[in-house]
């Protein structure tokens, strides 16, 4: 039987979704440390692109 989750926005429920989130966290650093070097590169460099590509549409937007 699982334990049930404490309320939301209570101490307890603060720390277990802290350790949920520093899990997922570590989980996606050891998935990106198992890929190649230069895979990384590429996905940073493709989120940098879409980055740009949405700052340049929302600043032409809200120019109007």
């Amino acid at each position: 039987m699982t334990p049930k989750e404490p309320a939301k926005g209570t101490p307890a429920w603060f720390e277990l979704d802290s350790r949920r989130n520093e899990a997922a966290i570590r989980a996606r650093l050891r998935r990106d440390a198992a890929k190649p070097v230069g895979e990384n590169l590429k996905e940073g460099a493709a989120l940098s692109a879409f980055a740009q590509r949405f700052a340049a549409a929302f600043a032409k937007r809200h120019e109007q």
